[in-house]
């Protein structure tokens, strides 16, 4: 029996943000959108869920949602945007959906995460 305290639901949400964000751009990637052989993307979401479901600091819940924030920033700024009405592909736009949902579902998430997460450091005595 484990004596580690489970995940709470908010920092469950971000990191299961970030993998659907990642599948979502792993789907792009199947269905022939060009991107490098590695997708940084892809790299950052899945480390970034690695982290705030692992590590059990507040410093992960805030890479977490900065690297939500910034993909949320790059999927605008790419243009990508325009692919979530464009009905030529269905898998790209199943995988645009997909990749926004996740970032929208991880980056609320970790704002509730933190918020969560700065009370409970204080009564416990932490440096905030």
């Amino acid at each position: 029996m484990s004596n580690r305290t489970p995940l709470s639901p908010a920092r469950r949400a971000t990191a299961g943000g970030l993998t659907v964000a990642a599948a979502g751009i792993a789907i792009l990637y199947v269905a022939g959108i060009a991107m490098p052989v590695v997708p940084p993307g892809l790299v950052l979401l899945v480390v970034g869920a690695i982290l705030v479901g692992t590590v059990r600091r507040r410093w992960a819940l805030a890479v977490g949602l900065l690297v939500g924030l910034a993909e949320v920033m790059g999927f605008f700024a790419s243009g990508s945007a325009a692919a979530l009405t464009d009905l030529t592909s269905v898998s790209v736009l199943a995988g645009t959906w997909i990749r926004l949902l996740g970032l929208v579902v991880a980056i609320a998430a970790g704002v509730w995460a933190m918020r969560e997460a700065v009370p409970a450091a204080a009564a416990a005595g932490d440096e905030i």
